[in-house]
């Protein structure tokens, strides 16, 4: 092995530094006038609520169905379905007017859940404070007050 040759650096860091300035001044500007790429929203599977201690042969009482890419709200107050939301009605006393709201976000393409001001609502365990929005997970526990539990799923009574 010989002893490095200055030249040769020399060669090699102009044409490295050539490179650099071609980059920056022509394919940069080329890169940047590319419009971005749109976001396509993810589509909504159908996810459901399932309440494990429920009649193991009634299954309306036991799945409670999630609107689709939608607003669902768990209460004690029965309505009817608006445009934005399905309401599901429980009869437990714990269970405030409004309790919970459940709804999906198309860009991550997973559902949330929301406790509403003064609503006892664990996710997993863990309390939930009005505003927090955690993304739920096929098999999720949802407690609804100290006796609702439920189970967040995305496959659906036909699957058992």
């Amino acid at each position: 092995m010989g002893s490095s040759n200055p030249l040769l650096w020399l060669c090699w860091a102009t044409f490295a530094a050539y490179l650099a300035f071609f980059f920056l001044k022509k394919i940069l500007p080329e890169l940047r006038k590319l419009p971005p790429e749109p976001i396509k929203p993810l589509p909504a599977l159908p996810a459901w609520l399932v309440c494990e201690d429920g009649a193991p042969f009634d299954l309306q009482v036991r799945w409670f169905a999630l609107r689709a890419g939608g607003g669902t709200v768990v209460g004690h107050l029965p309505r009817p379905e608006t445009d934005e939301w399905l309401y599901l009605y429980l009869t437990d006393d714990e269970v405030l007017p409004d309790h919970a709201a459940l709804g999906f976000d198309a860009a991550l393409g997973r559902y949330w859940i929301e406790a509403f001001d003064g609503a006892d609502v664990r996710h997993n365990g863990e309390r939930l404070e009005s505003g927090d929005r955690p993304t739920l997970s096929d098999g999720d526990l949802l407690d609804l007050g100290r006796r609702s539990r439920f189970r967040f799923t995305l496959t659906g009574p036909e699957a058992e």
